[in-house]
């Protein structure tokens, strides 16, 4: 059996487990003494409205989503409804379950499926879980959609974008430990995830295999602290990107020197990726400051390694909070750029179209850009808050993958992203 479909039948087993874990509570639960205490439902709902993009550059929250583009309003990229279930088996074991419905490359069941596990408290410092997790790669990553939970209208896309996956398909396992005047937690996790993707009008999918982790979170206060390393194959890209097709076609441009080297670096690249993050965050009134950085280790020649990082700080003036956040994503190498070719081969109507073909794919491949915004949130009340948020963009030159490209970014711009959005929690 081929090695994708090995991969993907691994993926997809934890996913099966939880579900089928799932489908035998209904029975469980109308079991004689089984009482509706048991059960909790929540949910929350954001009504965003955008306006960004040029006609170029589409904006869009991450890499999965289609972009908005000629500074048009839209609802699309951050609007979501998110529902969530859980129940209580035993004192020890719980299940849970969370829907979340927003704009994807591919928005199927399985797709908006991003929590469904199950839980059971070995003691009461540990804690294991299997089935659909939430994979904790960030300071906001059980939370990233939940817009009420956090003070800006989005997390910053220079940090939180690039990395679409939203779920853990396997097991993790968590442990608690007072620790000074504090909590330090520990999550060890394992499994597979994927992801759709979005890339130069393409819709098509990334799975990210063999992942293993490991998350630190000290609380004390008003101040967390967090430092999170994994590392996981990374299958499917190529297919993705397209890269066989530009292999083929340099392969038979035997009149072209520089064609046989450049095809062997589109095909020398390591599946294997690693990732870094350090967190902090302060939070006494009236002041909130919090900052993540990142780093993301990849072998592949085309989606170089990546170097991410943030700061927000917030002053709040009763239900006012007034905030401000600057965040910058680079990669860590300089752009690729293709040779030109030689003059007697310039005038080659293939040659030409097959070296420009190449730059293009490089360029919207690569991401270099800063930005700075400023926003307002306003608790209207316990459970409903209003934000908006003026975002200014500065995207280099062939940096321009965070955004739905028509033609790549072949120029330096600054884009401007206006958004208002309502936040609700029930």
């Amino acid at each position: 059996m081929p090695k994708y479909y090995l991969l993907y039948a691994g993926h997809k087993l934890a996913l099966a487990f939880a579900m089928c874990s799932l489908t035998l509570i209904p029975s469980y639960c109308f079991a004689d003494g089984f009482g509706s205490n048991r059960f909790k439902f929540n949910g929350f709902a954001t009504f965003g409205l955008v306006k960004s993009g040029t006609d170029n550059l589409g904006y869009r929250r991450d890499v999965s989503g289609e972009g908005v583009h000629d500074r048009d309003w839209s609802l699309k990229p951050d609007s979501r409804l998110g529902l969530q279930g859980s129940v209580t088996l035993t004192d020890e074991l719980d299940a849970i379950i969370q829907f979340i419905i927003k704009d994807r490359a591919e928005n199927g069941i399985e797709e908006s499926l991003e929590w469904a596990y199950l839980r059971y408290r070995l003691t009461q410092q540990v804690t294991v879980r299997a089935g659909r997790l939430g994979i904790e790669l960030f300071m906001l990553s059980n939370h990233r959609d939940l817009g009420f939970a956090y003070l800006w209208v989005r997390p910053p896309i220079e940090f939180y974008a690039p990395i679409a996956f939203d779920y853990l398909d396997g097991v993790d396992i968590n442990y608690s430990v007072p620790l000074g005047s504090g909590t330090l937690r520990t999550a060890f996790f394992a499994g597979s995830s994927d992801a759709p993707l979005d890339y130069s009008d393409q819709d098509d999918e990334l799975l990210l295999n063999n992942i293993l982790g490991l998350m630190v979170r000290w609380e004390w206060e008003h101040w967390q602290a967090q430092f999170t390393l994994a590392s996981a194959d990374l299958d499917g890209l190529d297919e993705s990107l397209g890269i066989k097709g530009f292999t083929a076609n340099l392969s038979a441009a035997s009149l072209w020197a520089e064609a046989a080297l450049l095809s062997e670096q589109l095909n020398d690249n390591d599946e294997g990726i690693s990732y870094y993050s350090i967190g902090i965050s302060y939070d006494k009134n009236p002041w909130f400051i919090q900052s993540e950085v990142m780093y993301l280790d990849s072998g592949h020649n085309v989606l170089k390694s990546y170097f991410s990082r943030y700061i927000s700080v917030g002053f709040r003036a009763g239900d006012t909070t007034l905030y401000t956040t600057i965040a910058k994503g680079t990669q860590t190498e300089s752009r690729t750029t293709i040779p030109e070719l030689p003059v007697p081969l310039a005038v080659v109507p293939d040659l030409v179209s097959l070296r420009q073909g190449l730059q293009t794919f490089y360029d919207y491949s690569y991401i270099d850009q800063k930005t700075a915004s400023f926003g307002v949130r306003w608790d209207i009340r316990y459970d409903l808050a209003l934000k908006t948020q003026w975002d200014r963009t500065w995207v280099e030159e062939a940096g321009g993958l965070l955004w739905d490209q028509k033609l790549g970014s072949s120029e330096d711009n600054v884009v401007d992203t206006y958004s208002i959005n309502l936040n609700y929690i029930f």
